[in-house]
């Protein structure tokens, strides 16, 4: 008996321990089923900002050189956007004591020397695609001098107006292994935020960025951008020319990659962290190669309804509307979503859970109802805005009974009648009393 106790018990902890230990996928409607080494996946379409993929994407990671992506957009956000070339071309100076910091770290470089001249954007080009530690910290030095400690705190506040906040910056180049955190949810916010400026854009997309010759390089050299699956020559097999930037990230023992792609009309994000290092293979191409594939050979775009076309049953009630009590609902705009090529726009389900109990009349055709939730698989994959798709008029007999009935029912009408009740109450008393005072007054005297 104490055995098959002991058993039960060690079997329960078996069971508990397995759910506390393995990765937890979180559920999309696209059931990619993927065997991935990176600890951490977060991938959107960019054309429908649909999450076609997601693993551990809430869990804190060292971030190692993804960090340079904040440190980049913060110095070309200080920059004047009336005059950005005479920004870009401007002369920086690589000081002697950036240098001392990265002394025996074996940090990640471009070869910018101590008391090197050099314009600003072949520093920024430095720091993302070499990864280059000495150019991050020439960008911290150019926003806040010395006070190295000053430009983190920008670095956080500027992920805290983002969102991210699952994210710890504790220096602009990401040699801190230890205290720095981000998540690949939060890294997907930072990235997609910094790709709608055009120069960052333009930077994190480059294969290869020609240096310029400076006083402690006399000739011009040739610097390559980090994400090697981009160069057919340095990717070998993991070159995929779908891919572009647009940030690697190395730390102890793991790696880390954010890149994009297309392939014809469709544009993905994709964010990879902790793939464990191996000298034989780069689990973060591998992954990315996968997921890649898988995109661009099982999803598609599907127009699921289209303005005047797809209508939307509802049991919103119309009140006082003329000749009708309903109302027909069209979507505001042509939707259209990113699905597996297997399933078709039938699959999807519109849910007017949302949408009002009720509306009065009257109503503007193209007048926006509320929102719909469109469902695939039971999980919401877009929230899209209805309209009315026809006119509702105001029926006048119906709107005065609404409006009687809203007097006589509403509080000042019943505390008026209320009033005038009391008041009725309190004459008629008075007359009563006045009445019997005058019956008493010319009563008769009887003498005994």
């Amino acid at each position: 008996m104490k055995i098959g106790i002991k058993i039960i018990l060690c079997l329960t902890l078996s069971l508990m321990l397995a759910f506390t230990v393995f990765p937890v996928f979180a559920f999309t409607p696209y059931n990619a089923d993927l065997s991935l080494q990176s600890e951490s996946v977060y991938f959107v379409n960019t054309d429908t900002g649909a999450v076609v993929y997601e693993k551990n994407s809430n869990e804190q990671i060292c971030p190692a050189s993804l960090v340079k992506i904040m440190t980049v957009i913060l110095v070309l956000e200080s920059a004047d956007s009336s005059d950005l070339d005479a920004f870009l071309n401007q002369t920086v100076t690589a000081k002697s004591y950036i240098f001392d910091r990265l002394y025996g770290q074996n940090a990640s470089n471009a070869d910018i020397r101590p008391g090197e001249k050099l314009p600003m954007k072949d520093v920024l080009y430095a720091t993302i695609l070499a990864s280059a530690c000495e150019g991050s910290m020439v960008l911290a030095d150019f926003i806040d001098g010395e006070d190295t400690q000053a430009f983190v705190e920008k670095m956080n506040q500027k992920a805290r107006e983002l969102g991210m906040n699952n994210t710890i910056f504790v220096d602009p180049d990401g040699l801190d292994e230890k205290t720095q955190r981000s998540t690949a949810y939060d890294m997907y916010l930072l990235v997609d935020y910094c790709m709608k400026n055009p120069t960052f854009a333009k930077i994190a997309k480059s294969q290869d960025h020609i240096m310029s010759a400076t006083n402690k390089h006399p000739q011009q050299r040739s610097i390559q951008h980090t994400n090697h699956m981009m160069s057919r020559y340095l990717g070998g097999k993991y070159y995929d020319d779908r891919v572009f930037g647009i940030k690697t990230g190395t730390a102890n023992g793991i790696k880390n990659l954010i890149s994009s792609a297309t392939s014809g009309r469709y544009n993905y994000i994709l964010v990879t962290m902790g793939a464990p290092e191996s000298n034989t293979v780069n689990n973060t191409y591998v992954d990315a190669s996968k997921l890649y594939n898988w995109a661009f050979g099982n999803l598609k775009f599907v127009t699921v309804g289209n303005p005047g076309e797809k209508m939307i049953p509802n049991n919103i009630k119309v009140n006082m509307g003329k000749d009708t009590d309903a109302v027909i609902l069209t979507p505001k705009e042509q939707v259209i979503e990113l699905l597996p090529k297997s399933i078709n726009a039938s699959a999807i389900l519109w849910d007017t859970s949302k949408l009002p109990d009720k509306i009065d009349a009257p109503i503007e055709k193209g007048q926006i109802i509320g929102q719909v939730d469109l469902k695939l698989s039971g999980q919401v994959i877009s929230t899209v805005d209805v309209v009315a798709d026809q006119k509702v008029d105001l029926s006048l007999f119906a709107f005065i009974s609404k409006l009687v009935k809203n007097i006589f029912m509403s509080w000042w009408f019943i505390t008026i009648v209320i009033i005038l009740g009391l008041v009725i109450i309190l004459i008629l008393i008075k007359r009563n009393i006045n009445r019997k005072n005058k019956i008493n007054r010319y009563k008769p005297f009887k003498r005994r």
